[in-house]
């Protein structure tokens, strides 16, 4: 279990929580920037394995490269050591104002980092975390995390050279002055490991996941949280037997529910803030009844009518889950490659694809449904207009008939 110090970065918190201590910091770090360069991502592994977990890819841009919202520029001393990085994203816009700064300072076997986030003027900064990676052999050993409410705490055990286990916890605090001594209701929330397996060549083939309880004893299955593509496994192909699959399952799943209501829409969901926790996606029928109460209380009705979280709570409306362990391990698979990708785009063009499938004969299994009803594919968490994906999905005609009764 790693060790629970949840007070390790605090006095750095607090060296650095004044402003002027946290200028002369920034303002010393950038006189030892000799060079300037932009990346996707940071550069300083956060973890051995963190494309295959976090579906990350770090790289730097290349020469004459544009940076995009969500690029990180790295600033690096004389020896190429990063010992600052700037965010300057808000809103998706460069606001050079509100960035973010991020100082590394280096010492023998650790790397302390302080994100510095905007105050009241360009110079004002205040410390948003503090962050340490330790290291023993030139191998990340710890990484620990402290901001206001809270932090984490990664430990990494290596066996000759090889990474078999980690272990991770998180906790929670009540909120943190510099200076306060009260530290009432530290708790640690949760913890994690992962375990590593590897092929008989040495090559990284499996990551499994289970949640530990204080005591170290597993409370949770063992779940795969990565393996490695075999041949053949590509984006496409992943898509095609999804699709495969969802075409079987969406009609038993319709059919085992025994709906009884007049549908006036038939919702695949899925979430843009974590896509690996909805996909596949869940289905949600809507009832002409819980629609019928919307329009009739006049309150925003583009908004409730195709909310599917908000819909859940009506009893008419039926929210079915289309999992099953064929469909959960490809779809599992495929968000792991769309993930390197960084971009979710396929299962998106899927899920339209197959609304659009839906839309031109009767759904099996709803026997009842309105004049304008429609399939559509929407975010469930109202991260994404529902309007503008229900655009993206249904033809014209659908969308003008809707739009006539003010229903987007």
């Amino acid at each position: 279990m790693p060790n629970f110090e949840p007070e390790a970065l605090r006095g750095v918190y607090e060296r650095y929580f004044d402003a002027a201590g946290a200028a002369a910091l920034r303002d010393e770090t950038r006189a030892c920037v000799a060079e300037w360069r932009w990346a996707k991502e940071l550069m300083l592994e956060a973890h051995p394995f963190e494309q295959q977990l976090f579906g990350t890819k770090p790289r730097w841009l290349g020469p004459g490269q544009a940076p995009k919202p969500g690029d990180l520029q790295h600033g690096l001393d004389a020896e190429g050591r990063i010992v600052l990085t700037v965010s300057p994203w808000f809103v998706g816009k460069r606001d050079d104002a509100r960035a973010t700064e991020t100082v590394f300072i280096h010492a023998e076997s650790e790397i302390t980092s302080v994100a510095l986030g905007p105050g009241a003027s360009a110079r004002d900064r205040n410390p948003e975390s503090v962050c340490r990676y330790e290291y023993e052999h030139g191998r990340l050993v710890g990484f620990r995390s402290f901001r206001s409410g809270g932090g984490t705490e990664l430990r990494l055990h290596w066996n000759e050279g090889v990474l078999t286990r980690s272990v991770q916890s998180a906790w929670k605090h009540g909120f943190f002055w510099p200076g306060s001594s009260d530290w009432a209701g530290v708790v640690r929330s949760w913890f994690i490991e992962h375990t590593y397996v590897y092929d008989d060549a040495g090559k990284l083939d499996c990551i499994y996941a289970r949640y530990l309880d204080e005591d170290d004893r597993p409370n949770t299955k063992r779940k795969l949280e990565y393996r490695r593509p075999r041949k053949g496994e590509t984006i496409a192909a992943l898509s095609k037997k999804v699709g495969e699959l969802l075409r079987v399952e969406i009609p038993r799943a319709i059919a085992r529910a025994k709906v009884d209501v007049t549908a006036y829409c038939l919702l695949l969901c899925y979430c843009e803030e974590d896509f690996e926790a909805a996909w596949p996606p869940s289905l949600m029928i809507g009832a002409k009844t819980y629609r019928d109460s919307i329009v009739a209380a006049g309150e925003d009705v583009p908004y409730l009518c195709w909310a599917a979280d908000e819909m859940r709570a009506d009893e008419n409306n039926r929210w079915l889950d289309l999992r099953t362990p064929e469909l959960e391990e490809a779809c599992r698979l495929h968000v792991q490659l769309m993930q390197v990708k960084g971009s979710f785009s396929a299962a998106k063009r899927l899920s339209r694809e197959l609304a659009q499938e839906l839309s031109r004969n009767p759904v099996p299994g709803l026997r009842l449904t309105t004049d304008d009803f429609i399939v559509a594919v929407v975010d469930s968490t109202g991260e994404v207009d529902a309007c503008e994906d229900i655009k993206r999905s249904v033809s014209a005609e659908q969308w003008a008939k809707l739009e006539a009764q003010g229903l987007v």
